[in-house]
């Protein structure tokens, strides 16, 4: 049984995930930036008749952060993993982002993961032992055209685990890359400007809204919850979990093909001009 917070708890991958862990008996943290949207995880639980404690962590603030961990750890005396789930959806043309909309974007997916990583860290390090968990996305490996500011969070993130695997190896530490291909989340996206009619972009803009593949059927993202809780759990985990058909096969085409054999690919697929 371990103790476990998971961040983004409120809807999507992150309620599913808190879910999964407390029904396989491990204690559960199910941290949110606003609790008053708790209701619908609590009833879920509640349903199964699982046990879990709601917290206030909004990963754009520090002081929120830090306390979040301290509360976890004043309640079960150590932390075991950390489920970094949190995220917001971005999408329009890079041009058509302003500097707010990309420090924003940036702030609670590439620097909030870093605020709750660097908070858990002492404890984990003392005990030796713990598990990061990072939810990255396929966007990181692949990005598509009007989700250029989004793909850039997740792929800083390959970055950061990469190092972090590295850095926190000696000290029992696992760190855990899940990447998810398209997969209905209920995650709303803040659409920027270019899909405002004087947009340059407007054509692109209306022929690809949606992630990654415009007309695939999105996937369950109990699958996801699932993989995140069996990669945690595992003695062994890999270091990276692509999730879903439509990463699979983008994953393993940007593998295999040239960069020029891939983007002819991708523009078919796209019928990108």
């Amino acid at each position: 049984m371990a103790t476990v917070l998971v961040t983004g708890t409120s809807s999507g991958f992150g309620r599913l995930t808190a879910l999964e862990f407390a029904r396989r008996g491990h204690v559960v943290f199910a941290s949110m930036r606003d609790t008053a949207r708790a209701a619908p995880l609590l009833a879920a639980a509640k349903e199964a008749g699982l046990a879990l404690e709601v917290l206030r962590l909004d990963v754009t603030d520090r002081a929120a952060v830090d306390a979040a961990i301290d509360a976890v750890l004043e309640r079960s005396g150590r932390l075991d993993v950390v489920v970094n789930n949190a995220g917001v959806f971005t999408v329009g043309p890079v041009e058509a982002h302003d500097d707010t909309e990309i420090a924003a974007t940036f702030d609670t997916n590439v620097f909030g993961v870093v605020r709750v990583v660097r908070a858990a860290l002492p404890a984990m390090r003392e005990q030796r032992a713990g598990t990061i968990v990072v939810v990255g996305s396929i966007a990181g490996r692949v990005a598509w055209p009007t989700v250029g500011v989004y793909a850039a969070t997740k792929g800083a993130l390959e970055a950061l685990c990469d190092a972090l695997h590295y850095e926190l190896q000696p000290f029992g530490i696992r760190v855990i890359l899940i990447e998810p291909g398209h997969f209905a989340t209920g995650l709303p996206a803040r659409r920027v400007r270019g899909f405002t009619r004087d947009s340059p972009y407007l054509t692109i803009a209306r022929e690809f809204t949606d992630f990654p593949l415009a007309g695939r059927t999105p996937g369950d993202p109990r699958r996801v919850a699932e993989t995140i809780v069996v990669a945690a759990e595992n003695e062994r985990p890999r270091r990276r979990y692509i999730v879903g058909e439509d990463a699979e096969h983008w994953s393993d085409l940007h593998r295999r093909l040239s960069d020029d054999d891939f983007e002819d690919v991708l523009r078919a697929t796209l019928r990108f001009r």
